[in-house]
């Protein structure tokens, strides 16, 4: 059971965003966000009535929710994410259980994309700056790149 909490939406999706940071994986995490996209918008074509769309639920979407985390397995022997995404993502499926627990769940995936993005724009602008003031002198000769200091 996922309980839709403020720690859930913010400090657990941030704290993970911050360490998956350190690599470039947008595409990877758009990818599966898409996938689970494609899963909630047929959650979204399912009939009103309540046990005819569990019963939907439980045996045509929550099977292929579960099936994502083969996704995830072959996408990480691809080194294309840190274990770390691996073992986060694959907790939270495994949490999934009810159509509620879902959209809870994409909300949290909402969540990490946008602190990802955050965190490894700064980062990528942390690099820049520091590789331009890197090759912007050449302290060993005393030299810029416009001349002698």
């Amino acid at each position: 059971m996922i309980d839709l909490t403020e720690e859930y939406l913010t400090t657990e999706p941030e704290e993970l965003a911050k360490k998956l940071s350190e690599k470039e994986m947008s595409t990877q995490l758009r990818k599966f966000y898409d996938d689970f996209k494609v899963l909630e918008r047929r959650l979204d074509t399912l009939p009103d009535k309540g046990q005819e769309r569990e019963t939907i639920f439980r045996t045509g979407i929550l099977p292929l929710i579960k099936f994502s985390k083969s996704k995830v397995a072959y996408h990480y022997a691809r080194a294309l994410f840190p274990q770390i995404f691996k073992t986060e993502i694959d907790r939270q499926i495994d949490r999934v259980k009810t159509e509620k627990d879902f959209r809870n769940f994409m909300l949290y995936y909402q969540a990490l994309i946008g602190f990802y993005k955050y965190y490894r724009t700064m980062k990528e602008a942390e690099q820049k700056s520091h590789r331009g003031r890197q090759h912007r002198y050449d302290n060993t000769h005393g030299y810029s790149r416009g001349g002698r200091r």
